[in-house]
């Protein structure tokens, strides 16, 4: 007599069933877990990266880059401004050849003056609060320097002069700017006086070609 199998236990294939797909639930949840860890370590590196890549652009803007930052810059004039925007600073060339640089004050007022013209010849130039000329200080194209003192009316009052061959003036004017007296040692060692009625000339005058009005 054939006896009836137990209707309340599991085949051997249901058991064969549930063990596949109880490893199939483990080799995923594994496969997961793995997916996890890749996906945490690529969002450090990928942040690790930016932040090197932040480092590198605030270097890079502080410092500049070695390698590329352009050895030649060109241009025809420069402006130098201020946190308020305010030109402190021009340097630029003018049509003749003059080459200038001057120096501003917050107020726009230029107070100091560097000129070079195409002959050669330059002048450093210290204005006061009204611009005027009060110390000029000169190279001639041929080779005579002067050291010139101006008044409050931008009148030069004292000339001390030196020449290529060797002399040497002392010049003073009047409050016209008319040289009216002055000492000298000329070329040969002898002393020299004089009482010209000329007026003198800043250095300064004969620059004024190249525009500092950006």
């Amino acid at each position: 007599m054939t006896t009836p199998r137990d209707s309340g236990s599991p085949s051997n294939e249901t058991e064969s069933r549930i063990r596949n797909l109880t490893r199939r639930l483990d080799a995923t949840e594994r496969e997961n877990r793995r997916i996890k860890r890749l996906s945490l370590a690529s969002l450090i590196a990928v942040g690790v990266l930016l932040g090197l890549a932040v480092a590198l652009v605030y270097i890079s803007a502080q410092h500049g880059m070695p390698g590329l930052v352009s050895k030649v810059v060109e241009s025809r004039q420069y402006l130098l401004r201020d946190d308020a925007g305010r030109v402190r600073g021009v340097w630029g060339t003018a049509e003749d050849g003059t080459v200038r640089l001057v120096l501003r004050d917050e107020n726009g007022r230029s107070m100091l003056k560097m000129n070079l013209l195409s002959d050669g010849s330059s002048a450093v130039t210290f204005a006061d609060s009204t611009e005027r000329p009060r110390i000029v200080l000169g190279l001639l194209e041929d080779e005579t320097s002067t050291l010139v003192l101006a008044d409050g009316s931008g009148r030069a009052r004292a000339v001390l002069g030196l020449s290529a061959d060797g002399s040497s003036t002392l010049v003073f004017a009047d409050t016209l700017g008319v040289s009216r007296s002055g000492l000298g040692i000329d070329a040969e060692g002898g002393a020299t006086a004089t009482f010209p009625t000329a007026a003198i000339v800043l250095p300064e005058e004969d620059t004024d070609s190249a525009s500092d009005s950006p």
